[in-house]
Protein backbone atom coordinates (compact mmCIF):
# COMPACT_ATOMS: atom_id res chain seq x y z
CA UNK A 1 0.00 0.00 0.00
CA UNK A 2 2.89 2.30 -0.05
CA UNK A 3 3.45 5.18 2.19
CA UNK A 4 -0.69 5.57 2.49
CA UNK A 5 -1.14 2.43 4.16
CA UNK A 6 -1.84 2.58 7.85
CA UNK A 7 -0.43 0.40 10.32
CA UNK A 8 -3.38 -1.71 11.71
CA UNK A 9 -2.36 -2.59 15.30
CA UNK A 10 -1.53 -1.94 17.99
CA UNK A 11 0.02 -3.48 21.20
CA UNK A 12 0.32 -0.56 23.43
CA UNK A 13 -3.05 0.44 24.34
CA UNK A 14 -3.53 4.70 23.83
CA UNK A 15 -7.28 4.96 24.55
CA UNK A 16 -6.32 5.18 28.63
CA UNK A 17 -4.11 8.15 29.74
CA UNK A 18 -0.64 8.05 29.42
CA UNK A 19 1.45 7.44 32.29
CA UNK A 20 3.62 11.49 32.34
CA UNK A 21 6.89 9.42 31.71
CA UNK A 22 5.21 7.82 28.44
CA UNK A 23 3.51 10.69 27.32
CA UNK A 24 7.12 12.85 27.53
CA UNK A 25 8.87 10.51 25.90
CA UNK A 26 6.42 10.10 23.11
CA UNK A 27 6.12 14.14 22.13
CA UNK A 28 9.69 13.96 22.21
CA UNK A 29 10.26 10.93 20.29
CA UNK A 30 7.55 12.58 17.78
CA UNK A 31 8.84 15.94 17.88
CA UNK A 32 12.29 14.32 16.76
CA UNK A 33 10.74 12.50 13.89
CA UNK A 34 8.25 15.25 12.60
CA UNK A 35 10.49 16.83 10.05
CA UNK A 36 11.34 13.57 8.59
CA UNK A 37 7.74 12.77 7.97
CA UNK A 38 7.60 15.23 4.92
CA UNK A 39 9.91 14.20 3.13
CA UNK A 40 8.81 10.65 2.89
CA UNK A 41 5.22 11.24 1.54
CA UNK A 42 7.27 13.17 -1.24
CA UNK A 43 9.75 10.20 -3.26
CA UNK A 44 11.76 13.56 -5.02
CA UNK A 45 12.24 15.43 -2.17
CA UNK A 46 13.92 11.81 -0.32
CA UNK A 47 16.36 11.74 -3.47
CA UNK A 48 17.38 15.00 -3.62
CA UNK A 49 20.77 15.41 -2.64
CA UNK A 50 20.15 18.78 -1.18
CA UNK A 51 18.17 16.92 1.68
CA UNK A 52 20.43 14.25 2.62
CA UNK A 53 21.91 16.16 5.46
CA UNK A 54 18.35 16.81 7.08
CA UNK A 55 17.42 12.94 6.28
CA UNK A 56 20.63 11.57 7.57
CA UNK A 57 20.07 13.52 10.84
CA UNK A 58 16.27 11.91 10.99
CA UNK A 59 17.95 8.61 10.83
CA UNK A 60 20.50 8.97 13.42
CA UNK A 61 17.44 10.31 15.89
CA UNK A 62 15.29 7.35 15.39
CA UNK A 63 18.60 5.38 15.78
CA UNK A 64 18.76 6.97 19.27
CA UNK A 65 15.22 6.74 20.14
CA UNK A 66 14.89 5.30 23.16
CA UNK A 67 11.16 3.64 24.12
CA UNK A 68 9.26 4.04 27.50
CA UNK A 69 6.66 1.41 27.62
CA UNK A 70 4.10 1.12 31.16
CA UNK A 71 5.42 -2.15 31.47
CA UNK A 72 9.33 -2.25 31.38
CA UNK A 73 9.20 -6.06 31.74
CA UNK A 74 6.84 -6.64 29.32
CA UNK A 75 9.04 -9.08 26.79
CA UNK A 76 6.67 -8.65 23.87
CA UNK A 77 7.43 -4.32 24.08
CA UNK A 78 10.59 -5.38 23.99
CA UNK A 79 10.57 -7.30 21.13
CA UNK A 80 9.31 -4.80 19.28
CA UNK A 81 11.51 -2.62 20.29
CA UNK A 82 14.35 -4.51 18.98
CA UNK A 83 12.13 -5.20 15.66
CA UNK A 84 12.47 -1.48 15.31
CA UNK A 85 16.12 -0.93 15.71
CA UNK A 86 17.26 -3.59 13.47
CA UNK A 87 15.03 -1.93 10.53
CA UNK A 88 16.65 1.50 11.59
CA UNK A 89 19.98 -0.12 11.11
CA UNK A 90 19.05 -1.52 7.56
CA UNK A 91 17.66 1.95 6.93
CA UNK A 92 20.86 3.63 7.54
CA UNK A 93 22.44 0.63 5.66
CA UNK A 94 20.04 1.06 2.48
CA UNK A 95 20.83 5.25 2.84
CA UNK A 96 24.74 5.69 3.03
CA UNK A 97 24.68 2.87 0.27
CA UNK A 98 22.59 5.03 -2.21
CA UNK A 99 19.27 3.13 -1.99
CA UNK A 100 17.34 6.06 -1.13
CA UNK A 101 13.74 4.41 -2.24
CA UNK A 102 14.61 1.52 -0.08
CA UNK A 103 15.69 3.50 2.67
CA UNK A 104 12.62 5.46 2.32
CA UNK A 105 10.12 2.39 2.15
CA UNK A 106 12.18 1.01 5.35
CA UNK A 107 11.62 4.79 6.98
CA UNK A 108 7.75 4.24 5.63
CA UNK A 109 7.55 1.09 8.04
CA UNK A 110 9.14 2.28 10.73
CA UNK A 111 6.67 5.45 10.97
CA UNK A 112 3.84 2.77 10.66
CA UNK A 113 5.01 0.87 13.68
CA UNK A 114 4.90 4.14 15.51
CA UNK A 115 1.58 4.96 14.60
CA UNK A 116 0.88 1.32 15.63
CA UNK A 117 1.77 2.10 19.01
CA UNK A 118 0.41 5.66 19.75
CA UNK A 119 -2.08 6.12 16.75
CA UNK A 120 -5.05 7.16 19.56
CA UNK A 121 -2.67 8.43 21.69
CA UNK A 122 -3.47 12.45 22.77
CA UNK A 123 -0.24 14.47 21.84
CA UNK A 124 -0.15 18.58 23.03
CA UNK A 125 2.27 19.21 20.42
CA UNK A 126 1.80 22.07 17.46
CA UNK A 127 3.41 20.74 14.82
CA UNK A 128 2.57 23.77 12.77
CA UNK A 129 5.48 24.81 12.64
CA UNK A 130 6.35 22.82 10.12
CA UNK A 131 3.88 24.06 7.65
CA UNK A 132 6.70 25.84 5.79
CA UNK A 133 8.80 22.57 5.48
CA UNK A 134 5.37 21.09 3.80
CA UNK A 135 4.67 23.67 1.59
CA UNK A 136 8.36 23.85 0.06
CA UNK A 137 8.27 20.63 -0.63
CA UNK A 138 5.21 21.43 -2.91
CA UNK A 139 3.06 17.85 -1.25
CA UNK A 140 -0.31 17.29 -3.00
CA UNK A 141 -3.12 17.78 -0.57
CA UNK A 142 -3.52 13.73 0.02
CA UNK A 143 0.48 13.59 0.45
CA UNK A 144 -0.36 16.43 3.14
CA UNK A 145 -2.71 14.48 4.44
CA UNK A 146 -0.61 11.47 5.33
CA UNK A 147 1.93 13.82 7.11
CA UNK A 148 -1.16 15.13 9.06
CA UNK A 149 -1.64 11.62 10.05
CA UNK A 150 1.94 10.64 10.84
CA UNK A 151 1.97 13.46 13.08
CA UNK A 152 -1.75 13.09 14.74
CA UNK A 153 -3.38 16.22 13.51
CA UNK A 154 -6.64 14.39 12.43
CA UNK A 155 -8.99 16.73 11.77
CA UNK A 156 -6.78 18.86 9.57
CA UNK A 157 -6.44 15.49 7.41
CA UNK A 158 -9.76 14.61 7.93
CA UNK A 159 -10.53 18.41 6.30
CA UNK A 160 -8.37 17.22 3.36
CA UNK A 161 -9.71 14.09 2.78
CA UNK A 162 -13.37 15.30 2.32
CA UNK A 163 -12.48 17.83 0.20
CA UNK A 164 -9.32 16.36 -1.83
CA UNK A 165 -11.50 13.44 -2.36
CA UNK A 166 -14.42 15.06 -4.24
CA UNK A 167 -12.31 16.44 -7.23
CA UNK A 168 -12.82 14.35 -9.91
CA UNK A 169 -9.31 12.70 -11.05
CA UNK A 170 -7.93 13.46 -14.20
CA UNK A 171 -6.23 9.89 -14.86
CA UNK A 172 -5.61 6.42 -13.56
CA UNK A 173 -2.78 8.10 -11.07
CA UNK A 174 -4.92 10.01 -9.29
CA UNK A 175 -7.69 7.85 -8.89
CA UNK A 176 -5.29 5.24 -7.45
CA UNK A 177 -4.19 7.99 -5.23
CA UNK A 178 -7.60 9.04 -4.08
CA UNK A 179 -8.33 5.52 -3.59
CA UNK A 180 -5.38 4.56 -1.49
CA UNK A 181 -6.19 7.58 0.51
CA UNK A 182 -10.14 7.35 1.01
CA UNK A 183 -8.49 3.45 2.28
CA UNK A 184 -6.08 5.28 5.04
CA UNK A 185 -9.03 7.71 5.93
CA UNK A 186 -11.44 4.93 6.62
CA UNK A 187 -8.24 3.19 9.00
CA UNK A 188 -7.39 6.33 10.97
CA UNK A 189 -10.83 7.18 11.50
CA UNK A 190 -11.90 3.76 12.51
CA UNK A 191 -9.39 3.00 14.01
CA UNK A 192 -7.48 6.39 16.08
CA UNK A 193 -10.57 8.40 16.17
CA UNK A 194 -13.24 5.47 16.90
CA UNK A 195 -16.29 7.40 14.76
CA UNK A 196 -18.40 5.78 12.50
CA UNK A 197 -20.23 9.12 12.07
CA UNK A 198 -16.98 10.73 10.38
CA UNK A 199 -16.19 7.23 8.29
CA UNK A 200 -19.65 7.89 6.90
CA UNK A 201 -19.35 11.25 6.29
CA UNK A 202 -15.98 10.76 4.28
CA UNK A 203 -17.08 7.55 2.38
CA UNK A 204 -20.92 7.85 1.77
CA UNK A 205 -19.96 10.15 -1.01
CA UNK A 206 -17.70 8.35 -2.63
CA UNK A 207 -20.32 5.72 -3.56
CA UNK A 208 -21.43 7.84 -6.39
CA UNK A 209 -17.93 7.06 -8.12
CA UNK A 210 -18.00 5.21 -11.26
CA UNK A 211 -14.29 5.60 -12.06
CA UNK A 212 -13.02 3.42 -9.18
CA UNK A 213 -12.39 -0.10 -10.17
CA UNK A 214 -14.90 -2.84 -9.46
CA UNK A 215 -12.76 -4.41 -6.16
CA UNK A 216 -13.01 -0.47 -4.62
CA UNK A 217 -16.68 0.03 -5.45
CA UNK A 218 -17.32 -3.41 -3.62
CA UNK A 219 -14.63 -2.16 -0.36
CA UNK A 220 -16.81 1.44 -0.30
CA UNK A 221 -20.85 -0.71 -0.32
CA UNK A 222 -18.96 -2.59 2.63
CA UNK A 223 -17.25 0.08 3.91
CA UNK A 224 -20.69 2.23 4.38
CA UNK A 225 -22.38 -0.75 5.12
CA UNK A 226 -20.32 -1.31 7.93
CA UNK A 227 -20.04 1.89 9.27
CA UNK A 228 -23.81 2.36 9.46
CA UNK A 229 -24.13 -0.92 11.68
CA UNK A 230 -21.15 0.15 13.76
CA UNK A 231 -23.37 3.46 14.29
CA UNK A 232 -26.54 1.77 15.06
CA UNK A 233 -25.20 -0.70 17.73
CA UNK A 234 -24.60 2.04 20.10
CA UNK A 235 -21.08 0.05 20.89
CA UNK A 236 -19.05 1.70 23.76
CA UNK A 237 -15.70 -0.03 24.27
CA UNK A 238 -15.13 2.23 27.54
CA UNK A 239 -17.81 0.63 29.71
CA UNK A 240 -17.17 -2.93 28.90
CA UNK A 241 -14.52 -5.55 30.09
CA UNK A 242 -11.66 -6.81 28.51
CA UNK A 243 -13.57 -10.40 28.58
CA UNK A 244 -16.34 -8.88 26.62
CA UNK A 245 -14.14 -6.34 24.25
CA UNK A 246 -11.83 -9.56 23.05
CA UNK A 247 -15.25 -11.45 22.84
CA UNK A 248 -16.23 -8.21 20.56
CA UNK A 249 -13.40 -8.22 18.67
CA UNK A 250 -13.39 -12.13 18.06
CA UNK A 251 -16.98 -11.73 16.46
CA UNK A 252 -16.05 -8.72 13.78
CA UNK A 253 -12.70 -10.99 12.93
CA UNK A 254 -15.23 -13.75 12.28
CA UNK A 255 -17.38 -11.95 10.39
CA UNK A 256 -14.43 -10.72 8.12
CA UNK A 257 -13.07 -14.41 7.94
CA UNK A 258 -9.21 -13.27 8.98
CA UNK A 259 -8.47 -16.73 11.14
CA UNK A 260 -8.76 -17.82 7.47
CA UNK A 261 -7.52 -15.18 4.75
CA UNK A 262 -3.86 -14.92 4.12
CA UNK A 263 -4.63 -11.95 0.98
CA UNK A 264 -5.32 -8.61 2.53
CA UNK A 265 -8.54 -7.97 2.88
CA UNK A 266 -10.12 -4.38 2.13
CA UNK A 267 -13.30 -4.99 2.27
CA UNK A 268 -13.20 -5.86 5.48
CA UNK A 269 -10.98 -2.86 6.98
CA UNK A 270 -13.71 -1.37 9.07
CA UNK A 271 -14.55 -4.51 11.11
CA UNK A 272 -10.62 -5.60 11.30
CA UNK A 273 -10.21 -2.02 12.68
CA UNK A 274 -12.59 -1.83 15.35
CA UNK A 275 -11.16 -5.23 16.35
CA UNK A 276 -7.76 -3.85 16.65
CA UNK A 277 -9.08 -1.02 18.84
CA UNK A 278 -10.90 -3.05 21.26
CA UNK A 279 -8.13 -5.90 21.61
CA UNK A 280 -5.47 -3.30 22.45
CA UNK A 281 -7.75 -1.63 25.19
CA UNK A 282 -8.24 -5.33 26.89
CA UNK A 283 -4.28 -5.60 26.99
CA UNK A 284 -4.41 -2.35 28.42
CA UNK A 285 -2.44 -3.02 32.00
CA UNK A 286 -1.37 -6.08 33.06
CA UNK A 287 -3.30 -8.83 31.70
CA UNK A 288 -3.01 -12.54 32.58
CA UNK A 289 -1.64 -14.61 30.03
CA UNK A 290 -4.12 -16.44 28.97
CA UNK A 291 -5.95 -13.06 27.92
CA UNK A 292 -2.66 -11.37 26.66
CA UNK A 293 -1.77 -14.79 24.47
CA UNK A 294 -5.73 -14.73 22.73
CA UNK A 295 -5.75 -11.53 22.15
CA UNK A 296 -1.84 -11.13 20.00
CA UNK A 297 -3.48 -13.60 18.31
CA UNK A 298 -6.46 -11.37 17.31
CA UNK A 299 -4.10 -8.82 16.71
CA UNK A 300 -2.20 -10.92 14.44
CA UNK A 301 -5.52 -11.72 12.62
CA UNK A 302 -6.27 -8.29 12.42
CA UNK A 303 -2.99 -7.92 10.26
CA UNK A 304 -4.48 -9.46 7.69
CA UNK A 305 -5.82 -6.10 6.58
CA UNK A 306 -2.19 -4.93 5.64
CA UNK A 307 0.62 -5.64 3.36
CA UNK A 308 3.29 -3.64 4.71
CA UNK A 309 6.45 -5.79 5.15
CA UNK A 310 6.65 -4.03 8.94
CA UNK A 311 3.66 -6.01 9.87
CA UNK A 312 4.52 -9.52 8.70
CA UNK A 313 7.40 -9.06 11.17
CA UNK A 314 5.79 -7.59 13.58
CA UNK A 315 3.02 -10.59 13.12
CA UNK A 316 5.36 -13.43 13.73
CA UNK A 317 6.33 -11.56 16.87
CA UNK A 318 3.18 -11.44 17.85
CA UNK A 319 2.33 -15.15 17.55
CA UNK A 320 5.81 -16.21 19.34
CA UNK A 321 4.69 -14.02 21.80
CA UNK A 322 1.60 -16.22 21.96
CA UNK A 323 2.56 -19.46 21.88
CA UNK A 324 5.48 -18.11 24.93
CA UNK A 325 2.89 -16.83 27.14
CA UNK A 326 0.86 -20.44 27.39
CA UNK A 327 3.04 -23.24 25.88
CA UNK A 328 1.08 -26.38 25.50
CA UNK A 329 -2.00 -24.98 25.10
CA UNK A 330 -4.96 -24.71 22.44
CA UNK A 331 -4.10 -21.42 22.11
CA UNK A 332 -0.61 -22.22 21.39
CA UNK A 333 -1.21 -24.57 18.70
CA UNK A 334 -3.43 -22.05 17.36
CA UNK A 335 -0.79 -19.49 17.12
CA UNK A 336 2.17 -22.02 16.06
CA UNK A 337 -0.20 -22.77 13.22
CA UNK A 338 -1.49 -18.68 11.95
CA UNK A 339 2.44 -18.65 11.97
CA UNK A 340 3.45 -21.50 9.91
CA UNK A 341 0.86 -20.69 7.48
CA UNK A 342 1.73 -17.13 7.20
CA UNK A 343 5.34 -17.91 6.55
CA UNK A 344 4.71 -20.83 3.85
CA UNK A 345 2.67 -17.92 1.60
CA UNK A 346 4.62 -15.25 2.55
CA UNK A 347 7.63 -17.52 0.39
CA UNK A 348 5.88 -19.40 -1.79
CA UNK A 349 3.12 -17.40 -3.25
CA UNK A 350 5.03 -14.21 -3.02
CA UNK A 351 9.05 -14.38 -2.26
CA UNK A 352 9.10 -17.47 -3.94
CA UNK A 353 11.62 -20.19 -3.28
CA UNK A 354 12.49 -22.40 0.00
CA UNK A 355 11.49 -20.94 3.56
CA UNK A 356 15.11 -20.10 5.32
CA UNK A 357 16.42 -23.15 7.10
CA UNK A 358 16.31 -21.01 10.31
CA UNK A 359 13.13 -19.88 10.24
CA UNK A 360 11.94 -23.54 9.80
CA UNK A 361 13.54 -24.55 12.39
CA UNK A 362 12.20 -21.82 14.49
CA UNK A 363 8.68 -22.78 13.99
CA UNK A 364 9.35 -26.20 14.49
CA UNK A 365 10.34 -25.23 17.94
CA UNK A 366 7.24 -23.19 18.83
CA UNK A 367 5.08 -25.97 17.35
CA UNK A 368 7.09 -28.41 19.91
CA UNK A 369 6.26 -25.90 22.45
CA UNK A 370 2.75 -25.48 21.66
CA UNK A 371 1.97 -29.37 21.99
CA UNK A 372 -0.04 -30.52 24.95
Amino acid sequence: MGSTALLVVMLLAADAPLTAPVEQAMQANLAQVASILAFLESPDAFRDPKNAAPISESIDVLARMEHVVRQQDNPAVSTIGSLFGQEVARTRADFDQGRPDSARHRMIGLTRMCMGCHSSAAVNLDFRGLDGLVDSLRLSPLQRANFYVATHQFSRAKELWTKALSITPTNDAETFEQAQALRLAVATLTRTQQDPDAVLEVVAPQLKRRDYPGFMQRALKRWVADASAWRAEGFDPSRKTPEALLAKAEALLAKTGAASRMLSDDEGLVLNMRAAAYVTRALDGNPPPAREARGLYLLALAHTTSVEPALWQLDGLLLERCVQLQPHTEQAQVCAKRLADRVGFSYHGSEGGPVPAAMVQRIGELRALAVP
